[in-house]
């Protein structure tokens, strides 16, 4: 009995908790203390500085923050941009022609409070088998589970051969037909096989492409864990936003799957495809399930989901570009984002029960 303990302590140490209790067996794995709200206010978009008395057009794109997970307190925006809905998210959309000289600071400022949310690891008993998605939900698998495409160049890639092959082996491994479990494998096969790493000035990766160079940056590891579950058949989506600290926003991306509606919010469960595990350090990718397969944290920010199209995944790009009828030194742009009056509105322990509920504790 000894010997189990001993075994089950390490184990547990290995996967990145802080604290372990033995009771009957019964396993609680906590985590160190995180955010659980938080209220802040975000500022972010583009300075364009137009030195010439030349004509000039001016595009710019920016998402807002819409989602279930924020309450949205206030939002304000600079130089009247053109709101519109595109694939179900609201944007901000300014086209500025002009022939002064003169400087636009083209942003939105929103005054937040975000909330984390957690699905139960257990919640896997509600979820629909391969079968029942494909009998009560085609249209959904039709919408979400084939290629995506950016500039005609495929980013999501289901039907690719390495990839499809990978993710019937993970089903087969798993023998499950569960939906719930076989995106929380495909999720443990992405931990174990990749790792994240960033690539500045070459532009996102197609998913075939991380696979092969077993590496990649947010947006990267997404594309690719969203095409291994459509090759199964099950809907996957792409969310685009920020990441917020305490002083620190940095753009972000990460995915949902759908395996029912009695699951997550209408169906729906995050998944965090980025982290700072190797894919050589095995012993964190449990730890990584905890605390990233069906979570998203307070510092999420949701600004664009993808309904499935390729326009969605353009348009989940925010951008800005111009046309200019003299020397294109005459425009300066410069993109900004920047996060202030930080409050932390409440904490806690993220704890694992061995029923795989999940709970956040204030104190333990």
């Amino acid at each position: 009995m000894k010997k189990l303990t001993l075994l089950l302590l390490i184990m547990a140490l290995m996967a990145g908790c802080i604290k372990i209790d033995f009771l009957f067996s019964n396993i609680e794995v906590y985590y160190e203390k995180d955010v659980t709200v938080a209220r802040f206010t975000i500022n972010y978009g583009y300075t364009v500085n137009c030195t010439s008395n030349k004509k000039y057009n001016i595009f710019c794109i920016l998402g807002i923050p819409s989602s279930d997970y924020e309450n949205v307190l206030s939002l304000n925006w600079t130089d009247n941009p053109l709101q519109k809905t595109i694939s179900g998210n609201k944007i901000l959309r300014w086209n500025i022609s002009d022939s002064k000289a003169k400087k636009y600071n083209l942003s939105v400022r929103a005054d937040l409070i975000s909330a984390a949310f957690l699905v139960n690891l257990s919640d896997w008993r509600k979820a629909l088998t391969v079968e029942e998605m494909r009998l009560y939900y085609n249209s959904l698998i039709e919408q979400y589970c084939h290629n995506a495409s950016n500039e005609s160049v495929n980013l999501i890639e289901p039907f690719h051969p390495m990839i499809h092959d990978i993710a019937l082996s993970i089903r087969n491994s798993c023998k499950s037909n569960n939906t719930f479990i076989i995106a929380r494998e495909v999720f443990r096969w992405l931990k174990e096989n990749t790792e994240y790493r960033t690539h500045k000035g070459k532009g996102v990766q197609r998913a075939s492409f991380t696979l092969m160079q077993e590496s990649g940056d947010c947006d990267d590891l997404t594309f690719l864990y969203i095409s291994l579950c459509r090759a199964l058949d099950i809907p996957a989506r792409f969310v685009k936003g920020y990441m917020v600290d305490n002083g620190d926003i940095v753009a972000h991306a990460w995915a949902e799957v759908f395996v029912g509606n009695d699951i997550g919010n209408n169906g729906w469960i995050p998944v965090e495809c980025a982290g700072n595990i190797s894919k050589k350090d095995k012993k964190s990718v449990e730890s990584e399930i905890y605390q990233h397969f069906g979570v998203e944290d307070a510092a999420h920010v949701r600004l664009y989901v993808d309904d499935g199209s390729n326009e969605s995944i353009n348009n989940s790009i925010f951008r800005i570009g111009y046309e200019i009828f003299s020397n294109e030194e005459d425009i300066n742009i410069q993109s900004f984002k920047t996060v202030n009056e930080y409050e932390i509105i409440d904490e806690g322990h993220l704890v694992i029960y061995k029923d795989g509920t999940r709970k956040f504790v204030k104190n333990i």
